[in-house]
Order: structure tokens, then C-alpha cells, then sequence
């Protein structure tokens, strides 16, 4: 396999394809710029385990999925539904994601309490999913994970090639070096305008390449926010000094500001 064909990326191979340190990765993790890939294949290869979505279960299911956090497995084995109620996903695509915050939601083993077994997972999409396994009724199931280390992270994690693509895809085109890209923002320039050109410059400087709207996102996180006080609320949503800011507003407005399009 040539290392463009490859489809997933541990810790010193996605420092690497991002430029960045290993740090980095972990705040992007945590921060849920990048989640936990997990091989769905491996998930589903034992006979009768299925992957559900979430939206589809019925609302008490839905309920008690919402309120389980570290169960044992037995008493995630007695969560059960009836096997004529929904249709499993066919095609859940090579992965299947873990954010970092669910970490703390997944049942542990009894031998060792650092050692995770994932009831629920979500698509690249981000659309939640569960799993189970079908014994005449779906029981909700679990994959056994790598334990926790230290940093509280996986051990030895992988992290999906679509996802890094996401996260440090440029703007632009990619015939343009890195020393001649620029965001300049617009004569009648707001605050947003200012601070997010300003950042993507410091970005370019740092990385010597052009951040993607993610990447940005992260970055001004993690070194404006007490000079900006840009946070982040949600997946895909800020707030900047009390304006919420959207993902795609800032894709939006990084295009704009590509000094290429001025």
C-alpha cells in the first residue's frame, strides 16, 4: 500500500501528516476536532452483532442509552428491544468514531477498570449509532477497547485519514506555497473579520500551510481565548465574546478572507 492509499494514522504518523506536535493531537482530541477510530469491521465481524441508530430506538431505549455511564456489563446486557423495530446499518463506512468526552459513558470491565467496552460509537457524520447483539431480541453489546493511559486518552489510538483531511485540508489552491498565502479581511471588517484573519496568519507563520476552518477553530481555542474569548460551546459551534459562531461561518468567511480571492 503507497502511504497516500493509507486510511488510518496513529499518534507519531498523525503528528506528522499534521505538522504539529503530539500535544496537538491530544488537545484535538480532547477538544472533539478529532475522535477515536475504531476499525468497523472489527466491530462487526462476531456473528449477530449490529449497529443501530440511535434516532431510530424508541424513546425509552433512547432514555436509557442517555443515562447509562460506566454500567457493568450485565446491566447493559439487560437493555433489550425487539428485533422487528428497526433496521441495522448495511453500510457504516471503514470506521467508527469515539469522541473523547464519551470516554467517561462506557462501561469498564470488571478486571480491569481502565479497559473500555464501547456500547456507542458515531458515523464519520457524526449521526450516533449503538451496538447490539441480535439474539432473537437486540441486548445492547459492548467492543472492548484499548485500556486508558496516563493522559487519558486510548492506548495506542488511531485516528481516520478523512478525519485528518478534514482538520488540515487548505484553502484553496494547493499550487500556491505557503508564503504566499494571506487572509486579508474585508474593508468594512468586523470583529470576527479582524481576529479570524489574524489567527489564520499566525497559523500560516507556525504551520507554513493554510488552516483549514477546523483547524482555525482549534487554534484560536487554544491561544485566543483569553485574548479573544473565543470558546468552544459545542461540536461544530463558538462563541466569540458572546456571538455564536458556527463551523461553517467560519469556512465561509475563510474562503472570503483568502487573499487570493481579494
Amino acid at each position: 500500500m503507497r502511504p497516500t492509499d493509507r486510511t488510518w494514522y496513529d499518534l507519531e504518523a498523525a503528528t506528522e501528516k499534521l505538522g504539529c506536535s503530539r500535544s496537538d493531537v491530544k488537545y484535538y482530541l480532547h477538544e472533539q476536532h478529532l475522535r477515536f477510530a475504531v476499525s468497523a469491521q472489527k466491530v462487526l465481524k462476531p456473528s449477530g452483532v449490529v449497529l443501530l441508530r440511535n434516532s431510530d430506538l424508541p424513546e425509552a431505549v433512547q432514555l436509557r442509552l442517555n443515562t447509562l455511564v460506566k454500567p457493568d456489563l450485565m446491566r447493559c446486557f439487560e437493555v433489550s428491544l425487539d428485533n422487528a423495530v428497526v433496521e441495522p446499518v448495511q453500510e457504516p463506512g471503514d470506521f467508527l468514531y469515539l469522541p473523547y468526552q464519551w470516554l467517561s459513558r462506557m462501561y469498564v470491565t470488571e478486571d480491569s477498570f481502565s479497559e473500555v467496552r464501547a456500547h456507542m460509537f458515531e458515523l464519520f457524520d457524526g449521526t450516533q449509532v449503538s451496538l447490539w447483539l441480535e439474539e432473537g431480541i437486540y441486548r445492547l453489546w459492548g467492543e472492548r477497547l484499548q485500556p486508558i493511559n496516563d493522559s487519558g486518552l486510548l492506548e495506542n489510538f488511531i485516528v481516520s485519514h478523512e478525519e485528518l483531511e478534514r482538520l488540515s485540508g487548505t484553502q484553496g489552491d494547493s499550487s500556491v506555497t505557503p508564503s504566499e498565502i494571506r487572509f486579508l479581511p474585508p474593508q468594512k471588517a468586523d470583529e470576527i473579520a479582524l481576529a479570524m484573519c489574524d489567527f489564520a496568519n499566525r497559523y500560516v507563520d507556525e504551520f507554513d500551510k493554510a488552516p483549514a476552518a477546523r483547524a482555525l477553530a482549534a487554534y484560536m481555542v487554544e491561544h485566543g481565548e483569553k485574548e479573544l474569548g473565543f470558546t468552544k460551546t459545542a461540536r461544530d459551534e463558538y462563541d466569540f465574546n458572546g456571538k455564536r459562531l458556527l463551523l461553517r461561518t467560519i469556512r465561509d468567511r475563510l474562503t472570503k478572507y483568502a487573499a487570493k480571492s481579494h
